[in-house]
């Protein structure tokens, strides 16, 4: 009779960029030759290679799950948390409590850092943003939340650590995207699906015109992104589009709302003249 296989031990194995390029981003985007990877090792500087962490946990051979943070500074979340460490995403089979060995993971490194503490963005009704059970689970706290469903927790390292908080002009930013307008960091390779879509959507539409700004580093994406989400916002007449990835169908049929304002409007000009 042969040997058992000893199952593998759960590791935790910090991403370096060579990694990233050879093995890809470890969520469901995770082909490494895929242009939506390659985008987000495009987007990857140096400088942000030296503060954006990555970490997966294995499990009988397999992938189990994965975390990425880093320090709020270089993230892509409209969160003011100086001196925290974010959480940009996490995923994790169910069972065994792998999502809490790379939350214990990030807790470890964030203590090491000497930072206050760590928060995350989560929403209410979808799932592009962990579900905020698992956080509440391990200590996370609400401090924040903003209209459309987002909420910010937080875990303190210190009695004496500030709450993080959103920027309070969503509706001064919303203002400023009159025509359909996508702001995009690729620092999550669905980004580029998330594009393509929007893109067959307007197409089918005709005559939609749109804006594509890829702001540069987080100094860029703070006054101008509209929503907390940070990564990725569609905008148009002053309404939030999408923030993640919709079929085609059902952005056409947000576009069409879009749309006919603006015959309204038009309309109402020529009548006015």
């Amino acid at each position: 009779m042969g040997k058992e296989t000893e199952p593998d031990m759960i590791q935790l194995v910090p991403l370096s960029r060579e990694k990233l390029e050879k093995e890809g981003s470890y969520c469901y985007q995770n082909n490494p030759n895929s242009e939506s990877c390659q985008r987000k090792n495009n987007w990857l500087s140096p400088e942000l290679e030296k503060y954006i962490s990555y970490a997966k946990v294995t499990g009988d051979g397999r992938l189990r799950g994965f975390i990425e943070f880093a320090e709020s500074y270089y993230f892509s979340r409209m969160v003011h948390a100086d001196l925290y460490m974010m959480i940009h995403c996490l995923w994790a089979c169910p069972g065994d409590g792998y999502d809490s060995r790379l939350i214990r993971y990030c807790l470890e490194e964030s203590e090491r850092l000497g930072k206050q503490g760590i928060a995350v963005v989560v929403h209410s009704g979808d799932s592009w943003t962990a579900y905020k059970d698992i956080f509440l689970n391990n200590g996370f706290k609400a401090v924040d939340k903003v209209p459309g469903g987002y909420e910010l927790l937080a875990l303190k390292l210190h009695s004496n650590a500030y709450d993080p908080f959103f920027p309070c002009d969503w509706e001064e930013q919303l203002n400023r995207y009159k025509q359909l307008t996508l702001l995009r960091a690729f620092q999550c390779p669905y980004v580029q699906s998330i594009t393509e879509n929007v893109d067959k959507a307007a197409s089918a539409l005709h005559q939609i015109s749109k804006d594509i700004a890829d702001p540069i580093n987080r100094n860029a994406l703070i006054p101008s992104s509209p929503t907390p989400y940070g990564v990725f916002g569609a905008a148009c007449d002053g309404t939030p589009l999408s923030t993640h990835r919709l079929t085609v169908e059902a952005l056409v049929e947000q576009l069409k709302i879009y749309t006919s304002r603006e015959r309204s409007l038009q309309a109402n000009g020529s009548e006015r003249s």
